[in-house]
């Protein structure tokens, strides 16, 4: 009688699990090709509208003349990408060793790409 009851209970322990990853690999799946969708009809939309996403990265040698010379004025630097806010200790990179890459998106800055590509708060 006991050897039934747990042949019965790790049957239907079986089939729960099994129901269980079935809808679970069901709506990853789903969301996957959701989410393809969404990346195609952004692509073709950045397509037609002219919007370039992914633009390509600037040398560090252009428009040299502009510096951080005012370091105290940076309070609240976003990443243009994703919009995320840069730490301090980004930022003191940045003044530092003249490139860093946003924690968020991984989009690269060098010292000219802050003034002309970072939006300042």
């Amino acid at each position: 009688m006991a050897l039934t009851i747990t042949v019965i209970y790790y049957i239907i322990k079986g089939i729960a699990y099994l129901v269980f990853y079935i809808l679970k690999g069901t709506y990853l799946l789903l969301k996957g090709i959701g989410f393809a969708f969404y990346k195609l009809f952004e692509g073709f939309y950045n397509l037609v509208s002219g919007n370039t996403k992914y633009q390509t990265k600037r040398k560090l040698g252009e428009n040299s003349d502009q510096t951080f010379s005012n370091e105290s004025s940076f309070k609240t630097i976003l990443c243009s990408e994703c919009g995320k806010k840069f730490t301090e200790k980004i930022v003191q990179q940045l003044i530092n060793s003249k490139k860093a890459f946003c924690v968020n998106c991984g989009q690269e800055y060098g010292l000219n790409d802050a003034f002309e590509s970072l939006i300042i708060a």
